[in-house]
């Protein structure tokens, strides 16, 4: 091999270390920042499912004296579950957008490896 080649080759590999610590920091960062979206996905969705508790098991046990209806508890806890999952559903979905907007360069590293992975398994 030339010298010319050798350098050419040398340099193609400093770039792959240089790129490829800098992708390794930014899917550190990116990481930490998801958990802590996703922590307050998890807790959002909880309050939500609190609150619909409350306001439902109120509204069913004054509603409960007039009707035939479910018991309150039942009730509550239907529209608990319900809105429970909506909001944690929802909040996935902004969860996935605030990632995008705070961290984009992971989102793109991650969908990369995501898709090599799959390339790999199949």
């Amino acid at each position: 091999m030339s010298p010319e080649e050798t350098e050419l080759v040398r340099g193609i590999l400093t770039s792959l270390q240089t790129t490829s610590v800098h992708g390794f920091d930014i899917l550190v960062q990116g990481t930490t920042i998801e958990g802590i979206i996703n922590v307050v996905v998890i807790l959002s969705s909880i309050i939500v499912a609190i609150v619909a508790w409350k306001i439902t098991y109120d509204r069913a046990q004054k509603a409960e004296k007039n009707t035939d209806s479910l018991p309150p508890v039942v009730e509550s806890a239907i529209w608990c579950l319900i809105l429970g999952c909506l909001a944690a559903f929802i909040f996935t979905i902004i969860g996935d957008s605030v990632m995008s907007i705070i961290v984009p360069e992971y989102v793109v590293i991650n969908t990369i490896v995501e898709k090599a992975e799959g390339m790999a398994t199949t």
